[in-house]
């Protein structure tokens, strides 16, 4: 009677294994061609939809285009002589009732700056402007990366649960076969006892999985001022997987925004001496005043006043700008040493998180299908039971959550590997 009370049970889980044979393949990230089946009753964000909306949300890029544009309005009068004054003056005022007649005079008054202080001036707030560029596509790119860290992590978490729930099935048909076998009579009940551990255990692997998943939403959401019931994520891996080789890195280091900042800023502050070594030549002060003769004629008074540098003050400045200018060039020294040595390590981190995800991609994964494949030939020749069909399944799904953790550690890689792209745009 307990036979016969099996056999549905057998029959069920035999077509049920026909069909998971030809489904079971879990949508996964990395085949492009192939979508979560999850019902899409939410809007899908991309990874182009967050980097959009982190950098249209972002308060330090939205501070650094302030300060571009007061930047500009100071370049736009970089290089421009100084308004000048216009006055007039009294001559001959009498101190007594026996005094003359006094002499009004109407005049202005320019100062002339001499040694290039114009243009050095101009192209001194020039380079500020291109300092603040470089400053603004570090800041964009380091954005980027904080962003796509997040972004990977929540998306992982979202295929993670996919397969944890696709595990907990198998185990739970398991943990049913199990239970059914030890109705029958043919095994003991000690495995249906250790059938139902694994199921809990399994249960609570994806419960965490789950909390785990919407921690990491909350945290984009909160990177991105959305809310984190208004989304899904959506993304493929081949997408950001293909990265610049380290020896065109190294060689392009110039042109990274961190070091192309500090090189800006070196530039700046070598004007900023230049500026102010010209600027130990004092500026001529030049006057001019109309005057009218009491025998009627016309006239101009000239004057020309030049400072002269007796407090030191200028030379002071002028040394003091040299050493900053010197001090700037060292820390670019530092900085490209600093950078080099990151680069190095980021780009070792991505290498070794790539062929970690390679090896388990091109030698576990397809290891895992064939033999789950001979299995269930077996299974359908009556070579090997359900039991071991399932459990070779479940081996399968957890080979993919490797792969999908291994994903996850090339995304991390690559997101800490942003800042030192060549532009923003790459």
């Amino acid at each position: 009677m307990r036979i016969l009370f099996l056999f549905p049970l057998i029959a069920l889980a035999c077509a049920s294994a026909e069909k998971d044979t030809a489904e079971f393949r879990p949508s996964f990230l990395w085949s492009s061609h192939q979508e979560t089946e999850r019902p899409m009753l939410q809007s899908a964000l991309s990874l182009a939809d967050a980097l959009h909306k982190a950098r249209t949300n972002s308060p330090a890029l939205r501070a650094m285009a302030y300060q571009r544009q007061a930047q500009i309005e100071r370049l736009s009068v970089a290089g421009r002589w100084k308004n000048p004054e216009i006055g007039w003056k009294a001559e001959g005022l009498p101190l007594g009732t026996s005094g003359g007649k006094e002499e009004v005079l109407l005049g202005v008054r320019q100062a002339i700056p001499l040694g290039g202080v114009l243009s050095k001036t101009e192209r001194l707030e020039e380079e500020k402007l291109r300092s603040l560029q470089h400053r603004q596509a570090f800041l964009t790119l380091e954005l980027d990366s904080k962003v796509r860290g997040l972004f990977a992590s929540a998306l992982v978490f979202q295929e993670a649960v996919v397969l944890q729930e696709q595990r907990f099935e198998i185990i739970k048909k398991q943990s049913e076969l199990q239970a059914a076998l030890v109705e029958s009579g043919e095994k003991i009940g000690g495995a249906w006892e250790d059938a139902k551990m694994e199921q809990s255990q399994q249960a609570s692997i994806l419960d965490e999985t789950r909390r785990r998943h919407q921690i990491a939403l909350g945290d984009l959401a909160l990177f991105l001022n959305i809310s984190t019931s208004s989304f899904v994520l959506r993304g493929d891996v081949e997408e950001v997987v293909d990265f610049p080789k380290l020896e065109i890195l190294l060689r392009s280091l110039e042109h990274v925004p961190v070091l192309a900042e500090a090189i800006s800023s070196a530039q700046v502050a070598k004007i900023q001496a230049d500026l102010a070594e010209a600027r130990m030549i004092p500026a001529v002060h030049l006057e001019l005043f109309y005057r009218k003769t009491d025998t009627g004629h016309h006239a101009l008074d000239a004057g020309v006043f030049l400072e002269l540098p007796w407090n030191g003050q200028a030379a002071a400045q002028s040394r003091a700008q040299s050493a900053e200018a010197s001090a700037a060039m060292q820390k670019v020294q530092w900085q490209l040493q600093e950078t080099r040595m990151a680069l190095r390590r980021r780009y070792t981190d991505y290498t070794l998180a790539s062929a970690q995800w390679k090896k388990i991609q091109e030698e576990v994964i397809p290891a895992l299908s064939r033999k789950t494949q001979i299995a269930e030939l077996q299974y359908q020749a009556g070579e090997h039971s359900l039991t071991e069909v399932l459990q070779y399944r479940a081996d399968w799904v957890k080979g993919e959550i490797a792969q999908l953790n291994a994903w996850k550690e090339v995304l991390l890689a690559l997101a800490h590997l942003r800042p030192f792209l060549l532009s923003e745009k790459d």
